[in-house]
């Protein structure tokens, strides 16, 4: 779990991000031999149980989004700079919240693995919990269930990564885009249409081919007197 694929990924951080999850994994263990050793059998089960590893799941997939979009948004502005995009041009190339929720849907669903040895795991912690002393398979099961749930844990951390390769692809794809964006030229040609036109006119006018309205001589008085 710790090792990983040991990937930077263009300047995200997995590893640092699978080493905290990690941590918090092993703090929760932690806390489960204190319990235990105080008798406290139901606790330290609970500790380390469902919640536990779907909570951390949620909080390692969480980071990776953040993580992945800040890189991505970075980029983005780093392009704008150089092509000289108006700031609310780059708005809306932007990651938006929409954005960050169908990125964290589709890394989360990388976990799919661990749910199911969840789902084992809170088999083997309820017989842990009704166990005696004796009944010592019950123990050898839990454990094993744990071993599991971290392997599959590890495996869906694999999974989120190749699928943030995917994703990171899409989103990049957006700012290639950005980095071709030239700004309309339609203002400008209307600009330069208009003042041909009045040029045109005043020149008619000027030149007594057609008759001047009654406010142009008003103002051309108004004017040159």
């Amino acid at each position: 779990m710790v090792s990983g694929t040991d990937r930077r990924m263009d300047g995200i951080p997995l590893h640092e991000v699978r080493l905290r999850a990690v941590t918090r994994l092993f703090e929760h263990a932690g806390e489960a031999r204190r319990l235990a050793s105080n008798g406290e059998r139901h606790s330290a089960i609970t500790s380390l149980g469902r919640e536990t590893w779907s909570s951390v799941w949620d909080q390692t997939v969480g980071e990776v989004t953040e993580l992945a979009l800040r890189q991505v948004s970075e980029e983005m502005e780093s392009v704008a700079r150089e092509a000289r995009v108006p700031g609310r041009v780059l708005r809306r190339f932007l990651p938006s919240d929409h954005d960050r929720n169908v990125l964290r849907a589709r890394l989360g669903s990388g976990g799919a693995p661990l749910v199911s040895a969840l789902g084992a795991l809170d088999q083997f912690a309820a017989q842990m919990e009704e166990a005696t002393v004796d009944q010592r398979d019950a123990l050898k099961n839990w454990q094993e269930a744990l071993q599991r749930a971290g392997r599959r844990f590890a495996e869906s951390c694999e999974t989120m990564e190749r699928t943030l390769d995917s994703e990171l692809a899409r989103l990049r794809a957006v700012t290639s885009s950005l980095a071709t964006w030239k700004r309309s030229l339609t203002p400008v040609v209307a600009f330069f249409l208009i003042g041909e036109a009045l040029a045109v006119w005043l020149g008619l006018v000027m030149g007594g081919f057609i008759d001047s309205p009654g406010w142009f001589s008003r103002v051309w008085n108004a004017v040159f007197g």
